[in-house]
């Protein structure tokens, strides 16, 4: 377990002279049928602005996220009516718009249907060319994703479509196999937190032969790793999507009772800090060598934290501080052990 021992920069290097910020925007929320599928557009617009000039300057979406690609094309089009001033630096990195593709498990594979996935993520994003695109397969038995990324890696290489590619929710054998034939993939998404800590196994020494980096989600587990939750009765309505789904997750690993245990321990460690439990939850996934970047969900016209996010990246973590919350972790369960490998959640 490596500690954080010293701030961390706001932005790091990958592979490729890829460049990404240490957290990067989420936009999975507006798949949504609920509250974010309401906002006026206008309003989510000015917010992907407003984490733009505060430095978040990389954006995650999907095909399957509903408007996410579109919205993110609008985002780029303001930019260019309206050219924005970066708040931190004399200058502003371009954005970097990383999508995802999500093929059916009978999907075609073909590089001709592939190019038209791609095609169309491009003109959704009104964009020339896809940063990251970031691949993710149902069913390891059919081994059709082998052909399907190397056609992805022949698209970087032809400098057609995709800069570069990444993976999403790939366990440690198949990102091996996957390596082994493509050296140019990047990243690899996976749920990362205090409590699902399965990306400290296998996969890290994958990462690390490989130079893979990681791209988190789940670290804040659905905003129920936060004060509005401590001393709280277990919630059983009235919970977004995403809580819906790290609540399992919770249970996998323990319970309520215990989940409580976790969220006082960070919560002292965050007020010695005078910081929050989502700051030290984050610079506990980040200060990981095989982390790039951290994936924090916007509720865009709802809600943000764009400055107190960054304040993640200057916490420094005890030793005796990582001890505690080691401690209880132990008390709870391998997720390793009880879900599988990174990823093993969406293939049960």
């Amino acid at each position: 377990m490596s500690t954080a021992s010293q701030p961390l920069e706001r932005e790091c290097e990958l592979k490729g002279d890829l460049r990404l910020p240490r957290i990067i925007v989420g936009l999975w929320q507006v798949s949504s049928e609920g509250w974010n599928a309401r906002q006026p557009l206008a309003s989510m617009i000015n917010d992907l602005r407003t984490y733009y000039i505060n430095g978040y300057f990389a954006f995650d979406m999907a095909d399957i996220y509903g408007p996410a690609e579109p919205i993110y094309g609008d985002f780029l089009e303001s930019l260019k009516k309206s050219p924005p001033t970066s708040l931190l630096s004399d200058t502003i990195p371009e954005p970097i718009g990383l999508t995802k593709w999500v093929p059916s498990s009978r999907e075609s594979t073909t590089p001709s249907h592939i190019e038209s996935v791609l095609q169309k993520s491009i003109s959704r994003m009104k964009t020339s060319m896809i940063d990251v695109l970031q691949f993710h397969w149902w069913d390891y038995s059919e081994k059709r994703y082998l052909e399907a990324v190397q056609h992805l890696a022949q698209c970087v290489k032809q400098e057609k479509y995709v800069r570069h590619v990444g993976l999403t929710n790939v366990d440690a054998i198949r990102l091996e196999e996957m390596c082994r034939l493509v050296p140019a993939i990047v990243t690899n998404q996976v749920q990362y937190s205090v409590i699902d800590t399965r990306p400290e196994g296998p996969i890290r020494r994958v990462c690390e032969k490989y130079s893979v980096k990681l791209l988190t989600y789940g670290t804040l587990l659905g905003g129920l790793l936060s004060e509005t939750w401590m001393d709280q009765p277990e919630p059983m309505s009235n919970l977004t999507t995403s809580q819906c789904k790290y609540l399992q997750t919770i249970h996998a690993w323990g319970d309520w009772t215990l989940f409580q245990k976790m969220l006082k321990t960070l919560e002292t460690i965050a007020h010695s800090h005078n910081c929050s439990i989502a700051n030290i939850a984050i610079r506990y996934v980040l200060q990981q060598p095989h982390v790039a970047s951290v994936i924090v969900g916007a509720r865009l016209g709802v809600s943000s934290h764009v400055e107190e996010n960054w304040k993640s990246l200057d916490v420094v973590i005890l030793p005796e501080e990582m001890q505690r919350i080691n401690e209880v972790q132990a008390m709870g369960k391998n997720l390793l052990d009880v879900i599988g490998d990174c990823g093993q959640e969406y293939r049960q």
